[in-house]
């Protein structure tokens, strides 16, 4: 048992599903298969997600964002199941929260996406009543890009494969918070308040606000090279302006981080110097969601596919834009600041203003 009382017998129900080339139906990826190792690898990855919540900083991080989603939520009169304004049950909630989700959880699908992945959250019916009918299956379902796991099963790089289990348990510890702002507002189209978020970033975030009070910054991964296998050398950030200088995180973290040791918040490299996001891109160096430049042939936002899994089957409508969140940029914005791009068209950085 971790100190929070949260089983630490790993994550369990973890099934995951692909469609292959040529098929028009996802498929749940079985033993004995060829892409079976992905599933090992994405446990993995689960498994320092679960860590980073389950820290003190972590789950001090779910108290913050939590309190400003409930107090945000009744002030505009939205739907909020979190009973009590006054949070004496906020540690039973997340702990309840925390063992439904690695009880059982949810479905994953590998596809092809803008950012590592992302949070397809499933109208409810009928809704929530309360916190304890949630329903891990029923909550949604957890999109991961097909290429990022395939990278890291290829990679003969041990460097190169502790940067992406450190990528990948970030940006899932980052949509873990999305299925969390459900839980506690019982709604599969929730707005997060607009005071749940960080400077620079115009609309509600919980995910980013919880990095922020978590890692004790914001963590780009940013190339080194042309190879667009990399995971790139993750740098941490203080916010998104421009001019922000930031540090490249210390690689014997990460290396102890890969192997399961999880110190918060994150540890910068004690021999490097600052460097701006400015300086970065004037080197040549990219965003790596930018460096990728896939933009796939997986479903795009908005059509409905045929799903195979236990919580979202033939079409459960999840792939409405409006219940969806990810790590990809705002839609509007704003002026000074950087956000990690989505892939443009020209291959340009679209979100460097």
């Amino acid at each position: 048992m971790s100190r929070r009382g949260i089983n630490r017998n790993g994550v369990q129900g973890v099934q995951v599903y692909v469609r292959r080339q040529g098929d028009t139906d996802y498929e749940q990826i079985q033993p004995q298969t060829d892409l079976f190792p992905l599933v090992g690898n994405i446990t993995t990855v689960l498994d320092r997600a679960f860590l980073l919540l389950e820290s003190e900083r972590g789950w001090d991080g779910l108290e913050t964002i939590a309190r400003g989603i409930v107090v945000g939520r009744r002030e505009a009169e939205d739907n909020c199941l979190f009973p009590d304004p006054q949070f004496p049950s906020l540690g039973d909630a997340i702990r309840h929260f925390l063992q439904a989700m690695k009880g059982v959880f949810p479905d994953i699908y590998l596809t092809y996406l803008e950012g590592e992945a992302l949070t397809a959250r499933y109208p409810v019916e009928p809704p929530f009543r309360s916190l304890l009918e949630f329903d891990t299956l029923r909550a949604g379902e957890l999109r991961i890009q097909y290429q990022y796991i395939y990278n890291m099963a290829q990679t003969r790089n041990n460097d190169w494969f502790n940067t992406w289990v450190f990528r990948m348990a970030l940006s899932i510890a980052h949509e873990l918070t999305h299925f969390f702002t459900g839980y506690l507002t019982g709604d599969g189209r929730p707005i997060t308040p607009p005071g749940v978020s960080v400077r620079g970033w115009p609309t509600g975030e919980a995910g980013r606000a919880w990095e922020l009070e978590t890692f004790g910054g914001i963590v780009e991964f940013w190339s080194e090279g042309r190879d667009p296998s990399q995971p790139g050398e993750p740098i941490i950030f203080a916010d998104f302006r421009s001019t922000t200088p930031g540090l490249p995180v210390s690689r014997s973290y990460v290396e102890a981080f890969a192997g399961g040791v999880v110190r918060l918040p994150i540890t910068p490299s004690r021999r490097a110097r600052p460097i701006t996001r400015q300086q970065l891109q004037a080197a040549g160096r990219r965003e790596m969601n930018i460096l990728r430049g896939s933009r796939g042939t997986g479903e795009a936002p908005g059509v409905s596919v045929s799903r195979a899994g236990r919580g979202g089957s033939s079409g459960s409508g999840a792939t409405t834009s409006s219940t969806t969140r990810n790590r990809a940029p705002p839609p509007q914005p704003l002026t000074g600041y950087y956000y990690p791009p989505a892939d443009s068209e020209d291959g340009r950085d679209p979100y460097y203003r």
